[in-house]
């Protein structure tokens, strides 16, 4: 079954508020890192963080109604391309490991996740216009099956209904 447009709402709204937070988040996390010195507080730090995070399983069901993949996120070819995480609370504040022991976020994967953003958003927009095309001039009542009106522009309706006219027509024309 797909997904109501209002179900749609909240996703492009979630996506919306992840992308503007995750965006504003790397900006200050690259500022803070290119001074060497912290912009914000360790406290907050730790609420963006935890904004960021809480907004994540959110934004990811987000994302897989859009239509357009996320990413996942594999080990290197040479020992077997292990699968490392595919979500995006996992994704979005991986630590890329060195091979001398130091260990910083993996940037470019973090802008790989800010620069599809936008054509995921598109995506749901895409998802809500097809959504919205479907019901129609639906009427919804709580509790109640939606009636709508969109079956009678469909062709088969047209042809039922002009054929029986027709007929009718035709009857009274030839027995009236």
């Amino acid at each position: 079954m797909s997904e109501s447009p209002e179900q749609i709402r909240k996703h492009i709204a979630v996506l919306t508020e992840f992308e503007q937070k995750y965006t504003e988040y790397l900006v200050a996390d690259r500022e803070s890192r290119a001074m060497g010195a912290l912009r914000y507080s360790d406290r907050e730090w730790r609420e963006r963080d935890r904004d960021i995070r809480k907004l994540a399983p959110r934004a990811d069901a987000a994302i897989e109604a859009s239509g357009v993949g996320g990413l996942a996120l594999y080990g290197p070819p040479a020992v077997g391309s292990p699968f490392i995480a595919d979500d995006l609370a996992s994704l979005i504040f991986h630590i890329k490991p060195s091979v001398f022991g130091d260990e910083a976020p993996d940037d470019d994967l973090r802008q790989d996740i800010a620069d599809r953003l936008p054509t995921q958003l598109t995506g749901l927009e895409m998802r809500l216009e097809e959504a919205e095309a479907e019901s129609g001039g639906a009427i919804r009542l709580p509790g109640r099956p939606t009636f709508g009106w969109g079956w009678i522009n469909h062709p088969w309706t047209i042809t039922i209904v002009g054929g029986t006219v027709a007929g009718v027509i035709t009857w009274l024309i030839v027995n009236g």
